[in-house]
């Protein structure tokens, strides 16, 4: 598949092939989804080495529930509340 293609992708695309097993599928959510999972956990604690802990962890948690999901049309608003529990969590531990 040629770099141009795998751009057109769409996060339903991305979802099923991360469902797959292709790794590299789940990357480029998470390059899609970064900076928003970033800017809802500095919302949060406004820390910058928690925050990036929050990011981290956020993306590891959806990477091994993604088989949960059950409307893939809905993964970045899941993925934020994953990060947004996350944030939480952390604040209380703060």
């Amino acid at each position: 598949m040629t770099n141009f293609v795998r751009l057109m992708r769409t996060d339903n695309d991305l979802i099923a092939a991360t469902r797959r097993g292709e790794k590299a599928a789940f990357g480029e959510l998470a390059r899609r989804y970064e900076r928003a999972v970033w800017a809802t956990a500095w919302r949060v604690v406004r820390n910058y080495h928690a925050v990036q802990d929050i990011t981290q962890e956020t993306f590891v948690q959806a990477y091994r529930r993604i088989d949960q999901l059950r409307d893939p049309t809905r993964f970045g608003v899941w993925l934020l509340r994953i990060a947004h529990r996350e944030a939480m969590r952390t604040a209380r531990q703060m």
